[in-house]
């Protein structure tokens, strides 16, 4: 691979390509983006369909992009290090245009890879949560962790246990009893 595409096959390279491929190796250098957003960020930039769509295929076929390893690698950020829930990331990665089939399995590796289960990451992110909401009474802090952690995208058996797993460690660590 080169950095400089002036020549493809022996054949000069027109300069509207060219510019586009700068720009998306630009793009690319500062973050992984999706096809979709790449697609997207190129649009916005002046850069006609033709142009995109050639820079894009290019891309993929010199292993520049691909939208698999860009999911993997956001599902393992967010699942491993972000206690998020699957159906969030799956979520997250389907906005960014990564097939929602492609996404799913993504997020099925990451989860496989980092050995944590949905109920942990959901005791993860209450414990982080419960800081927050130290001042409140248990009852109101028993509320808000059970509607956070249902907008995080956590469901109902992953809520339960990480509200009852927080609460009932906060209350020993407090020296009262848990609640019934």
């Amino acid at each position: 691979m080169s950095d400089d595409p002036s020549l493809a096959n022996g054949a000069p390279i027109p300069a509207p390509r060219r510019a586009v491929w700068a720009r998306a190796l630009g793009l690319l250098g500062a973050r992984d983006l999706s096809c979709d957003e790449l697609s997207q960020r190129l649009r916005e930039k002046g850069f006609d369909d033709d142009a995109v769509a050639w820079a894009l295929a290019r891309l993929r076929a010199e292993g520049l992009v691909d939208d698999a390893r860009f999911a993997e690698g956001v599902a393992r950020q967010k699942l491993a290090h972000q206690a998020r829930a699957k159906r969030a990331v799956t979520a997250a990665l389907t906005r960014r245009g990564v097939d929602p089939s492609v996404a799913a399995a993504a997020v099925a590796e990451a989860q496989a890879e980092a050995g944590v289960d949905e109920k942990q990451n959901a005791v993860r992110a209450a414990e982080k949560k419960l800081r927050s909401l130290r001042a409140e009474p248990p009852e109101q802090q028993k509320k808000k962790l059970w509607a956070y952690l249902a907008r995080q995208g956590f469901d109902f058996d992953a809520v339960r246990h990480a509200v009852a797993a927080v609460l009932s460690a906060a209350d020993a660590d407090d020296g009262s009893d848990p609640e019934p």
